[in-house]
């Protein structure tokens, strides 16, 4: 592809789309101020055939924070487009819904799609969108509210969703993501500070790349139980409770005022292993609270942590920041 960079100052040179061959121009134009993105829209309208690959964003800082694109139609006004990357802006479904489109990193911006999103699906609208990366996105419906459910179906060519996104940038994100019987996908990772749950369903035959997590202050789950007997060995294996743990007995000794022990016991028994109430002979990995950890560490262990511990050599005693360290990816 041809290569044009459009500074902020030099907007004349999108006059150099014209007469230019369907799909032949890689055109960039960062950093760019609100004026500057409506004359690079403009121009597209006219002449954005040409264009097969588009990289645009907002500079920083400006007023308002995104450019507003909603009413852009990505796959009217570039029919030719195979990749795209959007920096600070608000943008449509069309950027997912697209005859050509490839590759889409949205980062620090807003998308907007109808509640429930489904692609993939027979009821569903066309898309070829295979790599997909939100960095810190905020994913809503027209309304400017979260959507109940983003589902990817038998139909769909997605190889790769990637999704983060920290408690500072998110306002909206989707309540539940759906995998469904995608032949290609091979990477999934959802790393929102929030709620919200991953549901893997079908035969998910390359899915051997995982991570799935919420942070500190969020709360996530994630469901394998649908998931068929032609997918990777690695999902049979997290569907089956087969999963890195397996064999593993977890037991809480404690309070735990930093640390979602909720969401652990969630996230342990999903990767396969067993989260205990009370002490029993299989223990393996005794997490303790704040306190209790101290004492253990200084070498007075509380009698209830000591009378444990003397039922078995083996146990490993972890504080909450051990174990939020194992689950590195998950919690």
């Amino acid at each position: 592809m041809e290569k044009i960079v459009v500074r902020n100052h030099g907007l004349e040179t999108l006059a150099q789309l014209a007469g230019k061959a369907p799909g032949s121009v890689q055109l960039i134009a960062r950093e760019h101020d609100h004026p500057g993105l409506d004359a690079l829209a403009a121009a597209l309208r006219e002449h954005g055939a040409a264009v097969g690959a588009l990289e645009a964003s907002l500079a920083f800082p400006h007023h308002p924070f995104t450019h507003d694109l909603r009413d852009f139609d990505f796959a009217a006004a570039c029919p030719h487009l195979t990749t795209l990357y959007l920096g600070r802006c608000r943008v449509n479904a069309t950027v997912l819904c697209h005859p050509t489109l490839q590759a889409v990193t949205l980062e620090e911006s807003w998308l907007f799609t109808s509640d429930p999103f489904r692609l993939g699906y027979p009821d569903s609208p066309a898309s070829q969108v295979a790599n997909l990366r939100l960095l810190e996105v905020n994913w809503g419906n027209p309304d400017e509210d979260c959507l109940s459910s983003v589902a990817f179906g038998p139909a769909s060519p997605l190889c790769s969703f990637v999704y983060y996104g920290d408690e500072d940038n998110m306002e909206i994100y989707p309540e539940t993501f759906t995998f469904e019987g995608c032949p290609q996908l091979a990477e999934v990772g959802i790393h929102v500070c929030g709620g919200w749950m991953a549901k893997f369903k079908g035969d998910l035959p390359q899915l051997t790349d995982l991570g799935l997590s919420s942070a500190r202050y969020g709360d996530h789950s994630m469901y394998f139980n649908a998931v068929g007997d032609g997918s990777s060995d690695y999902l049979r294996q997290l569907r089956d409770g087969r999963g890195p743990y397996a064999g593993e007995q977890f037991l809480f000794i404690g309070e735990f005022p930093h640390f979602n022990t909720g969401k652990a016991r969630h996230v342990l028994t999903q990767l396969g292993g067993d989260v205990l109430d009370t002490p029993a002979p299989a223990l393996t990995q005794l997490v303790l609270g704040a306190e209790e950890y101290a004492a253990y560490q200084q070498g007075t262990p509380t009698p209830q942590v000591a009378e444990i511990l003397a039922q078995g050599p083996s146990i490993e005693v972890l504080s909450d920041d051990d174990l939020r360290e194992m689950l590195w990816g998950w919690y």
